[in-house]
């Protein structure tokens, strides 16, 4: 399943997020600070775009649905993103590795569906 992610995005090209969209967030929020939420948000804006940086022809509209904090050095984000014909459902684990926020290479996909882009 996880490579089903890497035959999906280099459909993909723009980051777009709305100012007043912002994600749902959830899980042990107490273990993070503010700062976190936003370096986590982030780092999966970061790892979006360089999957997106794989096919400049291509647009896609993301969305970041829900932050879920695990613990104090983990958290899964839960992402959409309408691209190449599919809209895709998918969760990133971000981890702060040595104090930064970084994101997995892969992502899971949760739900794929078709969408107009």
């Amino acid at each position: 399943m996880r490579s089903s992610v890497f035959l999906l995005f280099p459909f993909c090209i723009a980051t777009v997020l709305a100012a007043d969209d912002k994600p749902k967030i959830e899980g042990r929020v107490s273990a993070v600070s503010p700062t976190d939420i936003q370096l986590i948000a982030g780092a999966a804006n970061g790892w979006l775009q360089k999957m997106h940086a794989q096919n400049p022809n291509q647009r896609a509209v993301d969305k970041l649905s829900l932050i879920h904090v695990v613990d104090h050095n983990k958290a899964e984000v839960h992402m959409w993103t309408c691209s190449g014909g599919w809209n895709a459902e998918m969760r990133l684990r971000v981890r702060r590795v040595d104090g930064t926020w970084k994101a997995d290479e892969i992502a899971d996909v949760i739900t794929l569906e078709g969408c107009s882009t």
